[in-house]
């Protein structure tokens, strides 16, 4: 479960900013964390280390090469919360990404 606000600028017509807070939480205290195909990276079995994952920063950009072809770069931060406290290494992180979107030629936006 995650609480989610966001907000955008596009100062052009194919390229967007954002910056956005997430607010993260197991849906129950015995589910874990999973990565984008599903496998579990993290988890407490028995429970104990609470729902709260921890709260997160980004700030990304989007660039419309083209219809069929955009590109993203930002920054993401997380602060743990209980749950990454105790049962992770409980420290926060700072990450960057990029990412190319191949789209069907119609527009997002």
């Amino acid at each position: 479960m995650a609480w989610r606000g966001d907000a955008t600028i596009i100062p052009h017509r194919r390229w967007s900013l954002t910056g956005q807070y997430l607010d993260l939480w197991l849906a129950s205290a015995r589910d874990g964390i999973y990565n984008s195909s599903g496998g579990l990276i993290l988890r407490d079995a028995i429970g104990s280390s609470g729902r709260h994952i921890g709260e997160e920063c980004d700030f990304y950009t989007w660039y419309e090469i083209n219809r069929q072809v955009h590109i993203g770069t930002g920054i993401g931060h997380i602060l743990p919360g209980e749950f990454l406290a105790r049962a992770g290494k409980g420290g926060s992180y700072t990450y960057p990404y990029f990412a190319v979107e191949m789209l069907d030629g119609k527009r997002v936006r």
